[in-house]
């Protein structure tokens, strides 16, 4: 029995839903715990799938591409983070803006920082009536509150970041923010106080894509090789990551992306594809796709 439940233990996770190739590299995943939504970058819509069919509910004009998305359970809209990747050639593209749907496509919200020339929207997480949403080009973090007619600096932009994913913990005090290049990012939400979060050793947690607070810890995505993982950890009263471990991998999982929690299960991105549609060392594009795997792992 425990040699049995070892090896249930180190399986590849489950595919619980399959994108076809017809919706070109997906980037980001929400859901309400019944209904599934992904991003297509390449064809700037939001793909919805429910009682096994989907349709889509495109970007309206000078909102730029989705990559990643969450779900508002309170005002029942989708959350999308939206620009014009570069060097991808997406058709139509333009505009840079954080973009609110309701569960018809309609718009509720379209914002970007004010005066602020520079915005490149990547990520954004949800948690009560608070929406962040990360710059992928500069490493700032942005949020709005209550009724959400305006964003606010967090974290302000800076010559050297990535920020990404981002999850509020410490019951509504801290958002963890990870930076791609950089580290983890810890943010007091009422002082705006920025502390590093280190490995136990000191060193980094480099690689950081998409991120979940998950029981009384974090799930994240790295992807800085392929193939990548999902990682499970938890963070210290110092500020030190502790009891790092995988917490999936191999099988579907190959260029994962996002991450999203539905109902008792987490969602992930199990293979973008991005390298499908970036130049390789040639400068050619291959431009396939294959279908895109939404796996699944259990929550806590």
């Amino acid at each position: 029995m425990i040699l049995l439940l070892g090896l249930l233990a180190q399986m590849p996770p489950q595919t619980v839903l399959t994108i076809p190739a017809g919706y070109r590299l997906i980037e980001g995943v929400a859901s309400d715990g019944e209904t599934i939504w992904v991003s297509s970058i390449l064809d700037r819509v939001i793909v919805e799938h429910r009682n096994g069919k989907f349709r889509t509910m495109p970007m309206p004009d000078g909102a730029g591409a989705p990559l990643a998305i969450s779900y508002d359970t309170r005002r029942g809209w989708i959350w999308i983070a939206s620009h014009c990747p570069r060097p991808l050639k997406v058709a139509g593209c333009t505009g840079a803006w954080l973009v609110a749907m309701d569960r018809k496509g309609k718009v509720r919200r379209r914002l970007r920082p004010a005066n602020d020339a520079v915005f490149t929207p990547g990520d954004v997480s949800v948690w009560r009536d608070q929406v962040f949403v990360s710059d992928s080009a500069n490493g700032a973090v942005y949020r709005c509150k209550t009724t959400c007619q305006s964003l606010t600096p967090l974290i302000a932009p800076r010559q050297k970041g990535s920020a990404q994913g981002s999850a509020v913990y410490d019951e509504g005090r801290k958002l963890l923010v990870a930076d791609y290049g950089l580290r983890l990012i810890s943010v007091d939400l009422a002082t705006g106080v920025e502390t590093p979060v280190l490995m136990a050793d000191g060193n980094r947690l480099r690689g950081v894509d998409g991120l979940v607070a998950d029981g009384d810890g974090f799930v994240a995505v790295r992807n800085p090789n392929v193939p990548g993982k999902a990682w499970r950890f938890r963070i210290s009263a110092d500020n030190k990551v502790v009891d790092p471990g995988v917490a999936a991998e191999g099988g579907a999982i190959v260029d994962p992306t996002q991450i999203a929690r539905a109902g008792k299960r987490l969602l992930i991105v199990g293979d973008a594809q991005w390298s499908a549609h970036l130049p390789d060392k040639d400068g050619k594009v291959s431009g396939v796709q294959k279908p895109t795997p939404i796996i699944a792992i259990p929550a806590r």
